[in-house]
């Protein structure tokens, strides 16, 4: 599925399952709702959570892209909308399966 991306590395590989992607206002919509919803989880406030949403940039990954190679210090979070993302390592030339996110 992903190219290795270096000896020791682990990357987030995105693959879109489904039709075509997403309209911009159709995933803000999807991404509001899902912020609302982990808001009280996070213990996030109404001006929190509108903050939150103006720092929303959408992305959309192919099948194959490296997300965030390992190692790299990263200030973001990330929601998957539609699709899925596979975390794997490689090490020794053998790639191992480390998470699947939904």
């Amino acid at each position: 599925m992903a190219q290795s991306a270096g000896k020791g590395t682990l990357a987030l590989v995105g693959k879109r399952v489904g039709g075509g992607r997403l309209g911009p206002a159709q995933a803000h919509d999807i991404m509001r709702q899902r912020v609302d919803q982990l808001a009280s989880r996070w213990d996030l406030t109404a001006a929190d959570a509108h903050h939150l949403m103006r720092q929303v940039r959408i992305l959309n990954y192919q099948a194959g892209d490296i997300v965030l190679p390992r190692g790299v210090r990263a200030e973001c979070l990330g929601l998957v909308v539609r699709g899925q993302l596979v975390a794997r390592s490689t090490d020794a030339g053998r790639s191992r399966l480390q998470a699947v996110l939904l």
